[in-house]
C-alpha cells in the first residue's frame, strides 16, 4: 500500500513555515533555522530564541475551546503542537467540520514523555496537573479537534518522529484511521537537555553541525515542531487530495548490542534500508538521494556512511552516483523533531524539485572512503 503526505506543517527558529524553511534550506534566506546558544549559560534559564519567541507568543486558548485557567497551565509543547496540527489540517483542506468527527489517528513523537514540563513540583491543582501531562499530547489533538483514530504519543529518543510516521502509516494500512497526523516536537533548550540527560560530552564545542566532514565535533540541540497528515494514496487520489509526496514503504528496527547504548549499528542500518527498499518494490540503484541521519562525529559518521554503502552495495556495484545529505546542517539536531524534519525536506525537494546542499560540509571524513562508495555528498 502506499501513502500520500497531503498536508504539512512546521516551526522553528527561524521559519514559521515551510516556505521560510525552503527559503533556508536552499541559502535564498538570510539565516539557518537556528539559534546559538549563549555557552556561558549555567542554568536552566537558558531559553533560546525559539523558545523565548514562541512563550511570548499569544496562545488563542478560546480558539482551541480552551479555558483561560486551563490555559495559564498549559505546556508550552501543547499550544505549539495544537497550532500545527490545526495549520497542518488548513494546508490540507481539512480544518473545521470537515476534519471533526473522523477517523484521523494522531501520531506524536516527543522525547522523555514521562517528565512533566512544569517541573517535578507537586501541585494539588487537578487542572494544572493534568494540564501539564506529555502523555495528553496526542489525546489533547484528537479532544480538541473530534478525532476518532488512535491518538499515541511516541517516545523513542532521536527517532520518535520518524516512529510516528511509521505508526501512522501502518495504522492507515490496518484500518484503524482514514488519514494520521504525524509529528514530531522538541521544546527543551539545549543547555537544559545536555544538563539534564548528562549529554555535555555530544554537544559540538563550535556550536556547529558537520555532517561527513572532518572537523565534526558533536550535536548542537534546538527546538522545533512539524506535521505532515497521511493518507492511502488512492484514496488521496479519489478525494482530489493535494499530494506533496508519495511513501511507497517504510521499516522500523533497533539497534539491538553495539559498542555502546548510543552507538549506531552499522548492521541494524543495513538490515532496515534493505527491507525498506524490498518493500517498496524500487531498485536501490536508481535511486538519486539518499537523506543521512549524521551523528555529526567523526566515528559516528563513518559508522552510518559505511552501512549505507553496504546496503546500496547489497543490489549494485555502481559508484558515486548517489547524493548524500543531511538536514541536520540547516536545523541543528531537534531530538524526537529531527525526523519529520526530514521527511518535510525531502517532500519540498520533491515539490521543488530541487535538492538542497548541506551546509557545513567542506573537508572530507578521513575515515569515509567516498570515491569507493556509491554516495557523493551533496556539497552543492
Amino acid at each position: 500500500m502506499k501513502f500520500a503526505i497531503i498536508g504539512i506543517s512546521l516551526s522553528y527558529s527561524k521559519a514559521d513555515n515551510y516556505h521560510e524553511f525552503w527559503n533556508n534550506l536552499t541559502n535564498q534566506g538570510k539565516y539557518n533555522c537556528t539559534h546559538i546558544l549563549d555557552k556561558k549559560a549555567k542554568d536552566f534559564d537558558a531559553i533560546n530564541e525559539w523558545e523565548k519567541r514562541n512563550r511570548n507568543k499569544n496562545f488563542d486558548h478560546a480558539f482551541f475551546s480552551i479555558s483561560p485557567n486551563e490555559a495559564l497551565n498549559l505546556p508550552l509543547s501543547h499550544c505549539r503542537i495544537l497550532e500545527n496540527a490545526y495549520e497542518t489540517f488548513e494546508d490540507a483542506g481539512y480544518s473545521g467540520e470537515r476534519i471533526s468527527g473522523s477517523r484521523t489517528g494522531v501520531f506524536i513523537g516527543k522525547d522523555h514523555s514521562s517528565f512533566s514540563e512544569n517541573g517535578d513540583r507537586a501541585s494539588t491543582d487537578n487542572l494544572e496537573v493534568s494540564a501539564a501531562w506529555n502523555c495528553l499530547l496526542a489525546n489533547r489533538i484528537s479532544y480538541t479537534f473530534d478525532l476518532r483514530g488512535p491518538s499515541i504519543v511516541v517516545d523513542t529518543s532521536c527517532p520518535s518522529g520518524l516512529a510516528a510516521v511509521h505508526m501512522a502509516c501502518n495504522a492507515v494500512q490496518l484500518g484503524e484511521c482514514d488519514m494520521a497526523l504525524a509529528g514530531g516536537i522538541c521544546i527543551e533548550s539545549e543547555q537544559e537537555e545536555c544538563n539534564r540527560h548528562g549529554l555535555e560530552f555530544l554537544r559540538s564545542k563550535h556550536d556547529t553541525i558537520r555532517i561527513f566532514d572532518q572537523r565534526a565535533d558533536g550535536l548542537v540541540w534546538e527546538s522545533g515542531v512539524g506535521c505532515v497528515l497521511i493518507k492511502e494514496y488512492n484514496a488521496a487520489l479519489r478525494d482530489r487530495d493535494y499530494i506533496y509526496v508519495v511513501i511507497l514503504g517504510s521499516e522500523m528496527n533497533n539497534n539491538g548490542e553495539s559498542n555502546g547504548i548510543l552507538a549506531p549499528n552499522p548492521r541494524a542500518i543495513e538490515d532496515v534500508m534493505v527491507r525498506a527498499w524490498k518493500k517498496a518494490n524500487i531498485n536501490p540503484a536508481e535511486l538519486m538521494y539518499i537523506e543521512a541521519s549524521g551523528s555529526a562525529t567523526p566515528i559516528g559518521d563513518a559508522i552510518e556512511f559505511k552501512a549505507c554503502s553496504q546496503a546500496m552495495l547489497n543490489f549494485t556495484d555502481k559508484r558515486q552516483f548517489c547524493g548524500l545529505g543531511s538536514v541536520k546542517g540547516t536545523v541543528n539536531h531537534m531530538s524526537a523533531a529531527s525526523g519529520i524534519t526530514a521527511i518535510i525536506k525531502l517532500a519540498l525537494s520533491l515539490k521543488y524539485r530541487f535538492l538542497p546542499a548541506i551546509k557545513g560540509f567542506q573537508f572530507p571524513n578521513e575515515k569515509i572512503s567516498i570515491c569507493d562508495s556509491p554516495f557523493y555528498i551533496l556539497d552543492q
